[in-house]
């Protein structure tokens, strides 16, 4: 192979390697920081804020918002809350007993709440049944769900309670194979109201899309400030990493063979959702130290940056992309130089067997005179 085509992919799969343990450190900062400000939990509560001043447009904001951390708390949907969560609600608490507004439980609002977990805890809620219902220091938020209920045509929210939790033990009776999720939906079109029912399946569906698509838009904006710190805090300079990949052979490799294990540990360094820890970003932070990319570099930070601008923007731009990016490209890097290598190394027998120390002469005593011709032997020059 003329070209060094092999040397420039192995330095593309080191840049790549870097890249995505960037990434996985940025990911998980992202998601401590979304996760630490219950992001996602305060985006469905003004969802279903929308939906309670749906069903009882007479409903203040201040009301509603309420309502919806009442309901994301509740034991039936809320989250275990941590210690630092409890010291948290404590706190909360207390002001709020200082502003003489209601306390609200301390379990961890939750951040996914079913259609149907939404229309059986409102009305468990004014049936007078639940963890709320014999809490006198809610009787007024009761009040108001009873309200909200009766406008979409629920006058007796035990009754039709009842006739929820009947109609939900039929369904699944009458139809085991199915999914729970069309058990209750059957039931609620069965048990409840039309208005109550159509105004809860006619709005749920496209709020947690809207609330899905907002979250997920601020998650990358905080994504890519995160990305721009972790280039400058490392500090990751793109342009040098590529540099020291040329001229570094030791290095190169390295990174090489590490990158190779990439998808045995495809859950280790892809993210996956759950709730991140600190442990876990300490362990990034060491493999990337491990890597040896000038973490802890004692430079001044506003020279560093000065000097090498141009190398953190690309960094930034480059982690920006995101580890699923750099996993598959690593992946499919690795593929091509496999490939390659089978190449580069087919070649390098086919131009030792063409070199002249090894090449075998043809013997011309073995060689046949084509037909009709008179074969000559050939003489020795002089000598008697």
């Amino acid at each position: 192979m003329d070209l060094p085509v092999l040397k420039y992919l192995d330095v593309f799969i080191g840049l790549a390697f870097v890249m995505l343990l960037g990434c996985t450190v940025v990911a998980t900062i992202t998601q401590l920081l979304t996760s630490g400000f219950y992001l996602r939990a305060q985006y469905l509560r003004e969802g279903l804020m929308d939906l309670l001043q749906e069903l009882d447009p007479s409903l203040t904001s201040e009301q509603c918002e309420h309502l919806a951390n009442l309901i994301q708390r509740n034991p039936a949907v809320a989250r275990v809350s941590t210690g630092p969560g409890l010291f948290t609600a404590a706190l909360r608490n207390w002001v709020a007993k200082f502003r003489g507004k209601a306390a609200l439980p301390s379990g961890a609002p939750a951040v996914v709440i079913q259609r149907h977990e939404f229309l059986r805890l409102l009305l468990e809620w004014a049936a007078g049944e639940g963890v709320y219902a014999n809490d006198k220091a809610l009787n007024e938020f009761t009040g108001w769900v009873k309200t909200a209920l009766q406008r979409v045509g629920v006058d007796s929210p035990r009754n039709t309670y009842r006739a929820l939790q009947f109609h939900t033990l039929l369904q699944e009776r009458s139809n085991p194979t199915l999914a729970s999720h069309m058990w209750h939906t059957a039931a609620a079109i069965d048990a409840c109201p039309t208005a109550f029912v159509s105004k809860i399946h006619g709005r749920y569906d496209s709020m947690t899309t809207r609330i899905t698509q907002r979250f997920t838009l601020q998650a990358k904006m905080i994504g890519t400030v995160v990305a721009l710190l972790v280039a400058i805090v490392l500090p990751l300079d793109s342009i040098e990493l590529v540099q020291r990949l040329l001229t570094d052979d030791k290095f190169r490799n390295e990174l090489v063979e590490r990158a190779k294990t990439v998808d045995a540990k495809e859950k280790a360094v892809q993210p996956t959702g759950s709730i991140a820890t600190a442990a876990e970003l300490q362990t990034q932070i060491e493999a990337l130290n491990k890597v040896g990319i000038g973490y802890g570099q004692k430079e001044k930070v506003s020279a560093y940056i000065e000097a090498h601008f141009k190398g953190l923007l690309l960094s930034w731009i480059l982690l920006s992309l995101g580890a699923p990016f750099w996993y598959d490209a690593i992946k499919n890097a690795l593929k091509l130089r496999s490939v390659l290598a089978q190449k580069d190394d087919q070649d390098k027998t086919d131009r030792q067997r063409a070199s002249p120390g090894t090449t075998t002469a043809p013997s011309t005593a073995t060689q046949s005179a084509p037909a009709g011709v008179v074969g000559v032997t050939a003489q020795p020059v002089g000598g008697s």
